[in-house]
């Protein structure tokens, strides 16, 4: 009976693919029972959240994609059953399991540690090794959703493209670190910054206390595992525009004109957060991916590649199409988007130029003014412009929040700009009255001589020879005038 249950016991171990006992020859499992993966049901033991996550995830489910096909494609097993996933990775260290088909489990992203699963588990919870996973999606995401189907990596590193210009441009896939300035950047320009930064609800709570210093920061592009949770492939948070809205917003200077702050930065949320996008009739069900994260299915005939939307551009031309996926298709409603959107654009445009003449003259104006409540209301007219500028949608974000913003911007320039001009102005006159002033104590002064002059003569001469000297002096005077005209 004791053997029958001996028996029974090592079986049930070996089914689930992990005997908890190594050798004294060796401290990897898997040199004792060759050819079995690690189940995710041994990982389960210790990590019940992230299994269950994954359990409900597409990744679990891989091998039932496009009805159960891609399980019995070659093509398909590369990136929907585990032990090919492995095989055209070349993962180092990770026997293979060709018999039984896998979808996706932990293996296909965390590599065994370099002594094998032992040193992960076998060794108690404190002197554990990690399993090796990487931010970076080269190395896991990227060798799978890439393709003509899945075109997610080619999309994602745009900042690798010819064609990219980091000057005029952004992309999450550009290096961040040189813009790293404090500890608060890594939230949202690191991946396992904005990982910390999406555990807490809301909107830029930040998590600052759990935040890596930068210094110790693995990845500093958001990748993949910035914005989706790997185990589930879920994004972090439900409403997906609050999920840009955490790092796409500057509600740390909750967007208030201080006198002093002259640029906005990330000011997307606050520009989007009371639009018509979010209060509206016709649009209140979109949200930033259904214009910057436009997709459609490849024409696989014509050699087009689907588009995921992982560039975050907008794409006018896919918008206002018939291949536009989704619920919601523009061209039900705008039969030429393109027109729509730059005339919208134009407008702003048009009225930032103006503005920006006017600063030029305001800052020339500022200058020669050293007025403090001045430099104030200068600064606050290039707050609201800034704010606009950085929102960078030139009105399609909010266009009546775009509009009132750039009157408060033009309003406090011209302010400014009048304010010094005054002054000057008023400077100038007093220097005019002091120059005035001068050349009347001089009058005076040589009034003053004068007439000293002429009581001296009196007192010497008398008068009618004073008298005299003043009229030959006129009359010399008279004739020198008449000579310099001829």
């Amino acid at each position: 009976m004791r053997r029958s249950l001996l028996i029974l016991a090592l079986v049930s171990v070996v089914a689930i693919g992990f005997v908890p006992v190594a050798s004294a020859a060796t401290d990897d499992c898997s040199n004792c029972h060759p050819g079995r993966r690690l189940s995710p049901v041994v990982c389960k033991n210790c990590h019940i959240k992230k299994f269950k996550a994954w359990e409900n995830s597409a990744h679990a489910k891989s091998l039932t994609a496009a009805g159960g096909m891609v399980a019995e494609n070659p093509q398909c097993q590369k990136c929907h059953v585990e032990s090919a996933i492995k095989e055209n990775w070349n993962r180092p260290g990770v026997r293979e399991n060709k018999e039984n088909k896998e979808p996706i489990t932990c293996e296909t992203c965390h590599a065994p540690p370099e002594g094998g699963w032992f040193e992960h588990f076998g060794a108690g919870p404190h002197g554990a090794k990690k399993p090796e996973v990487s931010l970076a999606p080269e190395n896991n995401c990227g060798r799978c959703h890439t393709g003509l189907h899945h075109p997610t990596m080619s999309e994602w590193n745009e900042y690798e493209h010819e064609n990219f210009n980091p000057k005029t441009q952004a992309s999450h896939s550009e290096p961040t670190e040189p813009y790293a300035k404090s500890k608060g950047c890594v939230a949202c320009k690191s991946t396992g910054g904005a990982i910390k930064n999406l555990e807490k609800p809301g909107i830029f709570n930040r998590n600052e206390e759990e935040l890596p210093a930068p210094k110790n920061v693995e990845e500093w592009r958001i990748t993949c595992a910035a914005c989706h949770e790997p185990h589930s492939a879920e994004l972090r948070m439900e409403k997906k525009s609050k999920l840009c809205g955490n790092c796409h917003n500057s509600e740390m200077k909750k967007l208030t004109p201080d006198g002093e702050t002259t640029e906005v930065h990330h000011s997307q949320w606050g520009m989007y957060k009371d639009s018509m996008w979010t209060t509206g009739k016709r649009h209140s069900k979109l949200g930033c991916p259904n214009c910057h994260m436009a997709t459609r299915h490849p024409d696989e005939e014509a050699g087009i590649p689907a588009n995921t939307g992982h560039t975050f551009d907008v794409n006018v031309e896919l918008l206002g199409s018939k291949h536009l996926t989704g619920e919601v298709k523009c061209v039900n409603c705008h039969s030429n988007l393109e027109t729509t959107i730059e005339q919208t654009q134009a407008v702003v445009e048009e009225k930032i130029s103006e503005i920006e003449s006017l600063k030029e003259e305001a800052t020339a104006a500022i200058r020669t003014e050293n007025n403090q409540k001045l430099i104030s209301t200068y600064n606050n007219g290039l707050f609201y412009l800034s704010f606009v500028e950085h929102d960078a949608s030139m009105g399609i974000h909010n266009f009546s929040k775009t509009s009132s913003t750039l009157q408060k911007s033009y309003s406090l320039l011209y302010q400014a700009k009048a304010g010094a001009e005054k002054l000057a102005q008023q400077s100038k006159v007093s220097d005019l009255e002091s120059q005035l002033s001068q050349k009347k104590d001089k009058v005076s002064g040589l009034q003053s001589k004068v007439s000293n002059l002429q009581s001296k003569l009196e007192n010497k001469y008398g008068l009618p020879f004073v008298i005299g000297a003043v009229i030959i002096g006129l009359i010399i005077g008279a004739v020198a005038v008449w000579v310099t005209k001829r």
